[in-house]
């Protein structure tokens, strides 16, 4: 059995996917193969999300319908992933990297729990901090010394091909602007917040909820 964790920004995805009811769908048969686990940091940045109602949708019940539509079980904070996640970010400076603490703890804190849990794969479209190479380096040396395994780390598009069973393309997914068109539609581009928002390739979604 998969088991997979996904990141903030993969609910915003699924929110506002045509396919959302049937993708479900899929996964409820799947049961066998895989399962979905969520996780107390990524629920409360979704319930941090603006109550903003767009085409009569409200934003922030819609992410969390989402999160709760798709997860089986939901992992809570350790005193042991907070001690991962400032080693990952001491080996992530040693390795060459520069952003601050601020903008990727969270993540870090993610990939801990994944790794502690024995999630196999995480699914996130941040591959400016989360999914990095250099952050992925930092994982690597820490979680050696510690003597647990990687998750591995795929996107949306795979986690959907992983749910249907085939390779499937979205315009939107792999367009170079992802994000900002998809919030353009939605007419929510002034609610961007502080969340992870210095980036000027960070994902959309991830700014999409207050830290």
């Amino acid at each position: 059995m998969k088991r997979l964790l996904l990141d903030t920004n993969i609910y915003g995805l699924l929110f506002t996917d045509a396919d959302f009811h049937n993708l479900h769908t899929l996964l409820g048969s799947k049961k066998e193969e895989l399962m979905i686990y969520g996780y107390d940091v990524i629920r409360k940045e979704l319930k941090n999300a603006p109550s903003k109602i767009i085409e009569k949708v409200n934003v922030r019940a819609s992410l969390l319908r989402a999160y709760f539509s798709f997860t089986s079980k939901e992992y809570v904070l350790e005193e042991t992933y907070l001690e991962i996640a400032e080693d990952y970010y001491q080996q992530y400076l040693i390795a060459g990297g520069s952003l601050t603490k601020e903008k990727l703890w969270n993540d870090f804190l993610i990939v801990a729990c994944a790794s502690v849990k024995e999630i196999n794969i995480v699914v996130s479209e941040d591959n400016a901090t989360l999914a990095s190479e250099i952050a992925k380096i930092a994982y690597k040396s820490v979680n050696f010394k510690r003597k647990i395994r990687i998750p591995d780390f795929i996107g949306y598009e795979k986690f959907k091909s992983l749910l249907r069973g085939t390779s499937l393309s979205n315009p939107i997914i792999n367009s170079s602007n992802k994000f900002g068109i998809l919030l353009g539609f939605f007419n929510v581009l002034p609610f961007v917040f502080v969340f992870h928002l210095s980036l000027k390739e960070n994902l959309i979604y991830k700014r999409f909820v207050l830290k």
